[in-house]
């Protein structure tokens, strides 16, 4: 049928397919039905084409086809991936004026629409509304209000959030530890980060990748080259890749370091980031040059290890 063939033009992304067949649909004398109109709706929202989207809907409703669930949660993921919070929130509350049903992940859109916003505030409001609406939030959901006090800075913000997901039946994940890491690494409390970092390990929850990027970060901003060498170390031990960012922030640290950059471990560093066959960038050059004091240096230096 031809509302199949749009909906797999727009599982495809290939709205200019989805766009032809609707065409040939209404060519034929067809009525397309709510199915249609979601499809090229959700092929729009995937290119991130929210003037075509709204241009859809709004072609739907003079048609006298209604909406449903999925329609409107194309829309709203649609505004929340962009950022425009105000029009996620204005669908939502449309969607439930003509009784159309919001289910959790309708309501994660718009909670995340305005943890990008790094308003806590919001967020935390769309998560009572769920609530009261009898829809539980989920992990996801959790997730998107820590990323709101992570952009925010907010730390006692995200500490509370994390000790509340327990009460919503929930267990957080090392996504919500790794959250409330960045968000004490914002603030340049590296001992309390490294508190949750233990929280996180007492919990169960293992450490990715990221969260002991996060802390290195954190490190090398603040010159602890001790601290960082310790990240790196652990990641080594635990198998975890070290790329170019990795090494990149202990040079960093050596560069940031206090009274003065600390050449010797820098150097080191430097020869075990080529031995590792880590081919250096741009960024890792520069801050190699910051703890040298110049780039006849670093170029020396490259040169001598053949990279």
């Amino acid at each position: 049928t031809y509302t199949a063939l749009i909906s797999c033009s727009s599982q495809a992304r290939d709205l200019e397919g989805a766009a032809r067949w609707f065409a040939e649909m209404r060519a034929v004398r067809l009525q397309p039905d709510v199915t249609s109109y979601s499809a090229m709706i959700d092929a729009c929202t995937k290119r991130g084409d929210m003037q075509g989207a709204s241009s859809w809907f709004e072609s739907m409703r003079l048609e006298g086809v209604a909406p449903n669930e999925f329609t409107y949660g194309s829309m709203i993921s649609g505004f929340a991936r962009r950022g425009d919070a105000l029009e996620a929130e204005r669908l939502l509350e449309d969607m439930v004026q003509h009784k159309a049903t919001p289910n959790v992940v309708t309501y994660t859109a718009v909670v995340q629409s305005w943890a990008r916003r790094g308003d806590v505030a919001q967020a935390g409001r769309w998560v009572g509304a769920m609530l009261e609406a009898g829809v539980p939030p989920n992990i996801i959901t959790c997730n998107a209000v820590l990323s709101a006090c992570a952009r925010s800075s907010d730390a006692a913000g995200a500490e509370g959030w994390l000790q509340e997901i327990p009460a919503l039946g929930l267990a957080p994940t090392v996504v919500s530890y790794t959250t409330v890491i960045d968000c004490h690494i914002r603030n340049r409390d590296l001992d309390r980060a490294q508190l949750w970092l233990g929280a996180m390990e007492a919990a169960g929850v293992r450490p990715s990748e990221i969260t002991y990027s996060v802390l290195l970060k954190g490190h090398a901003r603040v010159g602890d080259v001790e601290g960082a060498a310790r990240i790196v170390g652990r990641m080594a031990a635990l198998g975890l890749p070290l790329d170019v960012v990795a090494w990149t922030s202990l040079l960093t640290a050596c560069a940031n370091a206090r009274p003065a950059p600390r050449e010797d471990v820098a150097v080191a560093t430097f020869r075990s980031m080529v031995r590792c066959q880590v081919a250096p960038n741009d960024v890792a050059m520069r801050e190699l040059t910051r703890v040298l004091g110049s780039a006849e240096r670093s170029s020396a230096l490259l040169s001598q290890l053949g990279a």
